[in-house]
């Protein structure tokens, strides 16, 4: 059969992208979206990429 060509760089930045998909749908507000206004919508998910950011950086800092 034909063999695919695969992109090592471009496969690990897709898988990076879904990871962080998925992460925010398991946020109840961003995955059912609560807000309906696009401004509010995207200060949700800045909020959670915030506190994900701090919880990594405080959980190797003890």
């Amino acid at each position: 059969g034909l063999r695919r060509l695969f992109d090592k760089p471009k496969y690990r930045q897709r898988n990076a992208i879904e990871r962080l998909f998925g992460w925010l749908k398991e946020h109840r507000r961003l995955g059912t979206r609560y807000c309906k206004l696009a401004e509010s919508f995207a200060a949700m998910v800045t909020l959670a990429c915030w506190r994900r950011c701090l919880r990594h950086y405080f959980s190797y800092r003890a």
